[in-house]
């Protein structure tokens, strides 16, 4: 369902971009053919009227009552009349060249020609998104947070990992009978180990789905649980689960076998343990976010005449 969804999201957006591909109206061996914006260069002779966009920077040749919103460009709020006459001085701000007209610009009245001086990146568009370009973009608190408990999380995962392996080892077990397929693969068979492998990962599935539709809240909170919807899911999910180790057809289907009851409760071991360090991280994490708090109430206080 997921993949279905982020297809059609994709195909939205590719149609969204296939609409929003600006064209221009540029003079090629004596003739005006509609071409895309982006193979426009420097002497490209472009005519363009009211309601449509300026393609490129240019130099206005033919002006019949044309005027132009450069509000994005300059921050009028009422559309400029463009002429023909050259603007004389140097370093005139961009407000004021009414001989030039600039890409992404709106043409609301009128009609005109330009020839092409600039594009792409040389325009002053461009040049304004090379500046934001090199904004570096800070981290939002939420961001950071998350970061530090994936931080912890993943330390706490490799110390249980590391602990299992010792007591393990310490009991004269094999390293390789240490994870759950294979231990199971060791005392029960392939056929068996699968089936325990598929349950587990099932499992652990609808535990991060439960436990990740609150990053900062615990998975046993009431307002966590609340959406009717999202908790049928997960019981079909569950009961999907156990549906494929019992029924005899969906477990040719699937070619599962059925689990005992200690061969259950191995995989909610696995599955116990990641909750357990989920709701350890989630409680580091409303600690952080508490100490957060209490330091920009200080910070207020002490600034608060």
């Amino acid at each position: 369902m997921g993949l279905h969804q982020e297809g059609k999201a994709a195909e939205s957006v590719a149609a969204l971009r296939q609409m929003l591909i600006m064209t221009a109206n540029v003079r090629r061996d004596g003739e005006i053919v509609e071409i895309p914006a982006e193979e426009l260069v420097p002497g490209d002779i472009v005519s363009f009227e009211a309601g449509a966009k300026v393609p490129a920077d240019g130099r206005i040749l033919v002006a019949a009552t044309l005027e132009i919103e450069e509000a994005g460009l300059t921050g009028e709020s009422t559309p400029v009349a463009k002429g023909t006459d050259p603007v004389p001085g140097d370093d005139v701000p961009l407000g004021d060249r009414v001989d030039m007209a600039y890409m992404n610009s709106q043409v609301t009245r009128g009609r005109g020609e330009i020839v092409v001086t600039a594009t792409g990146m040389a325009t002053e568009v461009g040049h304004i998104s090379g500046m934001l370009s090199g904004v570096e973009q800070e981290k939002t608190p939420l961001t950071k947070q998350l970061d530090q408990i994936t931080v912890l999380i993943t330390i706490m995962a490799a110390a249980a990992l590391v602990l299992i392996v010792i007591l393990g080892l310490a009991r004269g077990e094999d390293f390789d009978s240490l994870a759950v397929v294979a231990w199971a693969e060791d005392r029960y068979g392939l056929a068996v180990a699968t089936t325990m492998g598929l349950a587990t990962t099932s499992l652990l599935h609808i535990a991060a789905a439960l436990e990740w539709r609150d990053p900062f809240r615990s998975v046993f909170n009431r307002n966590t649980i609340a959406n009717g919807r999202f908790n049928i899911l997960m019981l079909v999910a569950l009961a999907l689960t156990f549906l494929v180790t019992t029924v005899d057809g969906l477990e040719r289907i699937f070619d599962t076998v059925e689990l005992t009851g200690s061969q259950w409760r191995v995989c909610f071991v696995a599955v116990v343990s990641y909750l357990v360090l989920a709701e350890l991280g989630k409680l580091v994490l409303r600690h952080i976010d508490r100490e957060a708090a209490d330091g920009r109430a200080d910070a207020n206080t002490r600034t608060t005449p």
